[in-house]
C-alpha cells in the first residue's frame, strides 16, 4: 500500500514538473524569448529546464537608463516566474517554495540592476508576477501549458521547433 502511494506522489510531482517547465516555455513564446529545448529530464542540480537563446541577461543590463535592456528585464523576470505560476495553477498541493527559489533569485537580481535596490527589485517582481498570472492562466495560453506538460509526459525533451508548434497550435486554434 505505501509503495503504491509513493508511486502516485512521485507522478504527481512529475507532472507538476510537466507544467513548472511548461509555464516558463510558454511564456518564452509569449514574451518572444526563443528557446532552444524543453526538458523535465533532471540535469544537475535541476529537475528541469527551459534552455532559452538569452545569453548573459545581465551583463546586457548594465545601463538601465536604457529603454531596450529595461524591456528584454522585464520579459526575462516574467519567463523566471511563470514557472510557478504554472505548477500553482496546475495544483497547489504539488508547490513547495523550494521548486521555485532558483527562479525567484534570478528574477530578483536581474531586477536589482533595473531597480537599484532590493525593495523595490522585489515590489517590481511581484507586479510583474500577478501580471504575468494572469496572461497566463488566460484560457489560450492556459490551454498551450496544458498541451505542453502532457507531450512533455510523455517524450520528457521537446526541441525548440516540438515545443513552439505545439503552443501555436494550440494557441491559435
Amino acid at each position: 500500500m505505501k509503495k503504491r502511494k509513493a508511486k502516485l506522489l512521485a507522478g504527481e510531482k512529475f507532472r507538476a514538473i510537466c507544467h513548472h517547465e511548461a509555464g516558463h516555455a510558454v511564456a518564452c513564446y509569449m514574451y518572444k524569448i526563443s528557446i532552444r529545448f524543453v526538458t523535465v529530464e533532471p540535469e544537475d542540480k535541476y529537475l528541469g529546464l527551459v534552455k532559452t537563446h538569452v545569453v548573459r541577461v545581465r551583463e546586457r543590463l548594465e545601463d538601465w537608463r536604457i529603454r531596450r535592456p529595461r524591456l528584454l528585464a522585464e520579459r526575462f523576470v516574467r519567463v523566471c516566474l511563470a514557472g510557478e505560476i504554472a505548477q500553482k495553477r496546475y495544483s497547489k498541493k504539488s508547490f513547495s517554495p523550494y521548486h521555485s527559489k532558483y527562479d525567484w533569485d534570478i528574477a530578483v537580481n536581474v531586477a536589482a540592476k533595473i531597480c537599484g535596490n532590493l525593495e523595490e527589485a522585489l515590489a517590481w517582481c511581484h507586479f510583474l508576477y500577478l501580471n504575468t498570472r494572469n496572461e497566463l492562466t488566460g484560457d489560450r495560453n492556459w490551454k498551450a501549458v496544458k498541451a505542453l506538460a502532457n507531450r512533455l509526459k510523455t517524450e520528457k525533451r521537446l526541441g525548440a521547433r516540438e515545443a513552439r508548434r505545439i503552443i501555436e497550435t494550440t494557441i491559435y486554434s
